[in-house]
């Protein structure tokens, strides 16, 4: 695989966790897009009307990208939260707040429809919780990155811990 630059995205909007998105009818049985949800898809929406070369950019990558044998993306994702999301006013993290693997399948499934490739081909890299102090610096950092499925031996090679 040809290895392409790393490309970053600044300051994606911040979704709401992944545990609020869908609600659930229990008479009939089924699920349904909460109103934080559709809230994220438009100020996506609005993102990408603000970023269209970016977003054409990437689409021509990640299909490149995937067109490899057994290629994926790697997405690696910064989540930055205002500092009264996950810091109590006596300095210690607020428990059970702001948890960042929540919040990566939202804005998988919003690159996915913006690209126009299906989110099975993404994979997540690092997860980082960062702060910020000020409500208008909240959002997303993403890097994007080529990648390959690994077979099962090579990735246990991976996991494997030197002996001392």
């Amino acid at each position: 695989m040809i290895v392409k630059p790393i490309i970053a995205i600044e300051s994606y909007p911040l979704p709401p966790s992944e545990n609020v998105c869908y609600g659930t009818n229990w008479a009939k049985k089924s699920r349904f897009k909460t109103e934080a949800y559709d809230d994220f898809e438009t100020e996506v929406f609005i993102w990408a009307m603000r970023n269209r070369g970016t977003i054409a950019h990437l689409k021509t990558l990640f299909h490149e990208w995937v067109s490899f044998p057994l290629g994926v993306v790697r997405i690696d994702f910064i989540f930055c939260f205002h500092r009264q999301r996950i810091i109590k006013k006596c300095g210690k993290l607020k428990s059970k707040k702001c948890d960042p693997l929540n919040y990566t399948k939202p804005v998988s499934d919003s690159l996915s429809r913006l690209v126009h490739v299906d989110d099975s081909f993404f994979e997540a890299g690092q997860v980082v919780k960062a702060y910020t102090e000020s409500k208008k610096c909240e959002g997303v950092y993403l890097k994007f990155s080529p990648s390959v499925i690994l077979l099962r031996d090579d990735a246990k090679l991976l996991l494997t811990a030197p002996k001392l």
